[in-house]
C-alpha cells in the first residue's frame, strides 16, 4: 500500500481483501457487502477505484448513503429530508427572535 494512496482506494482494497478472506482466494462475489458513505458521489468514486484494482469481473457491493442506511436499519426512526430540515431551522431561527 502506497503512502499517497487515496482513502477510497484503500477502502476498495480492504473490501476485496475481506471478501477474499471470507470466501476464499479469488472470490469475486461482493453482493453481500454493503459500504456506507456520506453521499452518493463518494460511492461513484469508490466504484471507480474498485474497478481499477479488481483483477476481473465481479458482483459489486451495495453502496448506501448514511440516510439510506439509517432508513433500512431502523425504519421506526424518521430521517428528515433537506426541505423539512430547512423548515425546522427557520422555525428555530424565528423562535430565537430573528427578524425576517
Amino acid at each position: 500500500m502506497a503512502a499517497d494512496e487515496s482513502f477510497l482506494r484503500r477502502a476498495a482494497r480492504e473490501v476485496l481483501r475481506l471478501a477474499e478472506a471470507n470466501a476464499g482466494a479469488g472470490a469475486r462475489d461482493l453482493s453481500s457487502v454493503a459500504v456506507v458513505f456520506s453521499n452518493r458521489r463518494a460511492g461513484v468514486f469508490f466504484f471507480r477505484e474498485l474497478g481499477e484494482i479488481s483483477s476481473g469481473p465481479s458482483w459489486a457491493p451495495g453502496v448506501l448513503t448514511l440516510s439510506e442506511f439509517l432508513r433500512q436499519s431502523a425504519p421506526q426512526l424518521h430521517v428528515p429530508d433537506a426541505l423539512e430540515l430547512v423548515g425546522l431551522l427557520y422555525r428555530e431561527w424565528i423562535t430565537l427572535g430573528a427578524t425576517e
